[in-house]
């Protein structure tokens, strides 16, 4: 399930990254900061998705097989 919490993460940077394009298509510069937190709102689930992918591995590792 530390699998699930990884896909999520991706799937919400995806759409934060949708909305910062979104953003930028309809609002042009006025928007540039809505844009930019959103951008970096996609980053910080990406890196969330990557350190639950770490967890998992080293949890697996752990694991006796």
């Amino acid at each position: 399930h530390h699998h699930d919490a990884e896909k999520a993460h991706l799937r919400a940077a995806a759409t934060h990254e949708q909305a910062a394009l979104r953003s930028d298509d309809v609002h042009g510069s006025r928007h540039q900061d809505a844009a930019e937190r959103h951008r970096a709102a996609a980053d910080s689930c990406l890196s969330a998705a990557a350190a639950q992918f770490e967890a998992y591995v080293t949890a697996d590792k752990r694991r006796p097989t």
